[in-house]
């Protein structure tokens, strides 16, 4: 026959997964981290968070989804730590397998890095390639300003940026010119920690 498997895949080969109950897929963690939210600038600031974790049979996360956070702005900082979560392998049967769960956690975005934003020149201390923003021309005087607020995360991703206060009309420039620099992590005893900042602009 066309479709006659002349030899079955051994068990410890088949390739099987197995849905698991929180305190269950808890239970297989053997390394993991508080999750260090970062500092949004808007919307809720504390709630519930609950993610999608799926991992393989060696115990290596392979997939991390949100389904629901208080405030969404946290999802990808917040997937970026989960994933380096390490697990031991579920058993089915004796077999390692695929698992999959859902795991809840509480939102406090507060909760870590310095309780008001940094200024200017604070921020800037944390910054590399920082170009300056290409004002459109004829359409701005000199003197003119603006202010963006950013929100980084312990990684020194860039996670949310709006304007402050200025001019109307540059916030494009400046977010465009920000969206280029290198950003690193503010510094409290020794570790990594986000952080919100305003960062200003002025045209020459």
């Amino acid at each position: 026959s066309l479709f006659q498997i002349t030899r079955p895949t051994p068990k410890e080969e088949q390739i099987r997964s197995a849905r698991l109950p929180e305190n269950e897929f808890r239970n297989l963690v053997l390394e993991s981290h508080e999750i260090i939210w970062p500092q949004v600038l808007d919307g809720a600031t504390t709630g519930a968070a609950t993610f999608y974790i799926s991992v393989d049979r060696s115990g290596q996360v392979r997939e991390v989804l949100p389904l629901h956070t208080a405030n969404e702005r946290t999802n990808d900082s917040a997937r970026r730590q989960l994933i380096k979560w390490k697990f031991k392998p579920a058993l089915k049967d004796g077999i390692p397998v695929q698992a999959e769960s859902i795991l809840a956690f509480t939102l406090n975005t507060r909760a870590w890095g310095p309780s008001a934003p940094l200024n200017d020149t604070e921020v800037r201390g944390l910054v590399s390639n920082a170009v300056e923003p290409v004002f459109p021309h004829g359409k701005v005087a000199s003197g003119d300003s603006c202010s963006v607020m950013v929100a980084i995360d312990s990684e020194g991703y860039l996670i949310e940026a709006i304007p402050g206060t200025g001019t109307p009309g540059l916030f494009q420039a400046c977010y465009q010119a920000i969206s280029k620099w290198h950003f690193r992590p503010i510094l409290q005893d020794g570790e990594p920690r986000p952080y919100r900042a305003e960062i200003k602009f002025q045209v020459p």
